[in-house]
């Protein structure tokens, strides 16, 4: 079953990364390589953190996480987890 036809409200948030890293599999691979944008410029600490991507792919890459992290968002409005959506 692909992205499109999931109902992304009733995956675990390991099942909804392991769903976009397969079904966006060529698209994230890209971003992997992307410079980070200015907004991130800078958040990198130089340790490994347990970020999206870290979980995915075992490594750190920005727009990997600000990608998943858009549908996170995407996720929590649907499902009216208003806290999830508002805390950093």
């Amino acid at each position: 079953m692909s992205l499109r036809s999931t109902d992304i409200r009733i995956l675990t948030e390991d099942e909804l990364i392991n769903k976009i890293g397969h079904d966006l599999e060529n698209e994230l691979n890209h971003l992997r390589k992307a410079t980070p944008s200015a907004e991130s410029a800078g958040l990198a600490s130089g340790n490994t953190h347990d970020s999206l991507s870290v979980r995915l792919y075992g490594e750190d890459a920005a727009e990997v996480d600000r990608t998943i992290l858009g549908v996170f968002a995407l996720r929590w409005i649907l499902n009216g987890d208003y806290r999830s959506f508002t805390e950093s």
